[in-house]
């Protein structure tokens, strides 16, 4: 077995509860986030071609208005789940 002596710190918006609200003028940009030490603690259960057990960090949005919504992950390998209404 191999160690490399690191932890990482949970991320803060690690669970539901505690999700980046998203708000202001958009666009908006969060380029400091990362899933870096996140855990599958009370994550639902993917049903549409995401990993179970796939560590996420969670956001939450309420739009002003109707319309439609682009999200950029900036060329990362994103897995994207939405939700609506509360968790």
């Amino acid at each position: 077995m191999f160690s490399s002596g690191r932890l990482f710190a949970q991320p803060a918006n690690d669970l539901c509860s505690n999700a980046t609200v998203i708000s202001g003028t958009l666009p908006i940009t969060l380029s400091t986030q990362t899933n870096v030490g996140a855990t599958t603690t009370g994550e639902p259960t993917a049903t549409c071609g995401t990993t179970p057990g796939t560590p996420g960090v969670w956001y939450t949005f309420s739009p002003t208005s109707n319309g439609q919504y682009t999200v950029n992950t900036c060329g990362f390998d994103t897995k994207l789940n939405v939700y609506c209404g509360t968790w």
